[in-house]
C-alpha cells in the first residue's frame, strides 16, 4: 500500500534547523550551477518505493555581495509509515543579516580565549599553582595563632597578599617562559606541546612576554614599598635567568647541583621567609599582632626556635626544612622524562648520568625522609593536640599515596614517569596545606 505525502494531512513531525554557511567561493558556484540548470544544487534525491518528493521551484539566483553566506532551511517530514524525507531550502543571507554581528563577535571571542589558552599554557599552570598555594600557607603562618581578626587586620592581610601575589605570579610566567625560549629545540623532543615548539606562540613573542612579565613583577615590588618582596621576586628572577641562559659561566641547568640549587633557593628560602617578612611587616606598619610578636609577648605559644637574636615560628623551620628537600626532588624529578632531549641538548642531568631508575628510586626515599621528618616534628615540637594530629596524621596518609603511586612508575614508558611527576606537585601543595598547622 502506498504512502502520499502533503504538506497539511500526512505530516506527523516536522523540524526546521537554520545555519548560516559562509559562502565565498561556493557561493558563486551555487548560483553558476543555478543558473545552468535552473534548479538547486541542493535537490533532494527520490524517496522510497513508497512515496517521494519532488524538487522545490528553483529560486532567483543570489545577489552578488562582498559578504554572502547561505542560510539553508531543512525540513523533515516522518509519515505514518515511517518513511522520512528532506526538503532543503536555500536563500541569501547578505552582509545585513542579523546572523552576522553574532558570528563576529563569537569568533572575536574565540580568538581572546585562544590567546588566554596559549598564555596559560605558556606560564606552565602546575608552578603557577604551586607559586599562589605557598604565597597563600607562608602569609598564614605569620597571622597570630589563634585567629582574632579585626576588619582592620583583615584589611591590611588582603593589601599585602595582593602586592605579594602579583608580581610573584609574574616573575613566574616571566622564570618558566624563559626557560621555554631557551630550551626550543630539546622541548620539540621531551615537550612537544608546550606552546613554542608546537608554534601556536612565535618565539619573538614568548620573548616579549618574559621581559614585560619581568619588568612588571619587578616595578610592582618596588611600588609596594616591601624590602622582602622586592628580594624576593629579584633574586627569583635573577637565579631564572642564571638557569637557562645559554651564556658563559650560566646555563645553570646543566649542572645537577646548580640546577638543584636554584630550585631550592627559590623554593625553600626565598618563598618561605621573604613572603613571610613581608606579610610580617605589613602588618607590624598598621600596629596588629603577627606570630612574632605573639611569641615575644608569649614564648609558650606557639613553639618557636630561635637563632641568635632571631625568633622564627616552628611552622616556617618546618616549612624551609620540608621544601628544601621537596626542592630537590622536583629539581630531580622534572629531569627523569626529558633524558632523550638532554641527551641531544647536552644537558648531563643526574639521570643521564646514573639513569632514570635510580633517580626515580632516590626521589622517593627523598620523600619518604620529608615525611618521617615531618611526622616526627609534629609528635615532639608542637603545642596542642590538635596541631599534632593533623601533621602527623596528615604527612602519614601522603606517604601512603605517594608510595601506593610510585609503585605504578615503568620507568620505560615516558607516559608514567611524568604522571608521577606531576604527582609530585600536588604532593607540593598538600604540604603547603598542612604546614600552617604546625603550631
Amino acid at each position: 500500500m502506498g504512502c502520499a505525502f502533503a504538506t497539511s494531512s500526512a505530516m506527523a513531525l516536522a523540524t526546521t534547523n537554520y545555519q548560516l554557511v559562509p559562502a565565498f567561493g561556493r557561493e558563486r558556484r551555487h548560483r553558476a550551477r543555478v543558473n545552468a540548470t535552473g534548479r538547486h544544487s541542493h535537490s533532494p534525491q527520490q524517496g522510497s518505493r513508497r512515496g517521494s518528493f519532488s524538487a522545490a521551484p528553483a529560486s532567483p539566483p543570489c545577489p552578488p555581495s562582498p559578504h554572502v553566506g547561505l542560510l539553508c532551511a531543512r525540513t523533515e517530514w516522518k509519515g505514518k509509515c515511517g518513511v522520512t524525507a528532506r526538503r532543503v531550502s536555500v536563500s541569501c543571507a547578505t552582509s545585513q543579516s542579523s546572523y552576522l554581528p553574532s558570528s563576529s563577535s563569537a569568533s572575536t571571542w574565540r580568538v581572546l580565549a585562544n590567546a588566554a589558552r596559549i598564555l596559560w599554557d605558556f606560564g606552565r599552570p602546575h608552578t603557577l599553582y604551586g607559586t599562589a598555594i605557598s604565597i597563600v600557607s607562608v602569609s598564614f603562618m605569620a597571622l597570630p595563632w589563634p585567629l582574632g581578626l579585626t576588619s582592620q587586620a583583615l584589611a591590611a592581610i588582603a593589601v599585602a597578599f595582593v602586592q605579594a601575589i602579583v608580581p610573584a605570579l609574574l616573575a613566574n610566567i616571566s622564570i618558566v617562559g624563559w626557560n621555554q625560549v631557551s630550551d626550543v629545540e630539546i622541548d620539540r623532543i621531551n615537550k612537544p606541546f608546550l606552546p613554542l615548539p608546537s608554534e601556536r606562540m612565535s618565539v619573538e613573542r614568548g620573548t616579549l612576554v618574559v621581559v614585560v612579565c619581568g619588568l612588571a613583577a619587578t616595578v610592582l615590588a618596588a611600588l609596594s614599598q616591601s624590602l622582602p618582596l622586592f628580594i624576593t621576586v629579584t633574586a627569583s628572577i635573577a637565579l631564572g635567568v642564571a638557569y637557562s641562559t645559554d651564556l658563559p659561566f650560566l646555563r645553570w641547568k646543566r649542572s645537577p647541583v646548580l640546577a638543584a640549587g636554584c630550585i631550592l633557593t627559590v623554593r625553600a628560602v626565598l618563598v618561605q621567609f621573604g613572603f613571610f617578612w613581608h606579610m610580617n611587616n605589613s602588618l607590624m606598619q598598621q600596629g596588629l599582632p603577627t606570630a612574632l610578636t605573639q611569641m615575644i609577648s608569649s614564648p609558650a605559644l606557639p613553639l618557636s626556635f630561635q637563632m641568635a637574636d632571631v625568633i622564627l615560628p616552628s611552622s616556617l623551620v618546618l616549612a624551609s626544612s620540608v621544601m628544601c628537600l621537596m626542592s630537590i626532588v622536583i629539581a630531580l624529578g622534572k629531569d627523569i622524562p626529558d633524558v632523550e632531549g638532554d641527551k641531544r641538548g647536552g644537558i648531563r642531568s643526574l639521570s643521564v648520568q646514573l639513569g632514570q631508575g635510580r633517580v626515580l628510586g632516590f626521589c622517593v626515599a627523598l620523600m619518604c625522609l620529608v615525611y618521617a621528618g615531618a611526622i616526627a616534628f609534629g609528635t615532639l615540637c608542637t603545642s596542642n593536640m590538635f596541631s599534632m594530629a593533623v601533621t602527623t596524621v596528615g604527612h602519614a596518609s601522603l606517604c601512603a599515596i605517594m608510595l601506593k603511586q610510585a609503585q605504578k612508575v615503568d620507568v620505560n614508558e615516558k607516559s608514567t614517569i611524568t604522571a608521577f611527576y606531576m604527582f609530585v606537585w600536588k604532593l607540593f601543595y598538600a604540604e603547603y596545606l598542612l604546614l600552617p598547622f604546625a603550631r
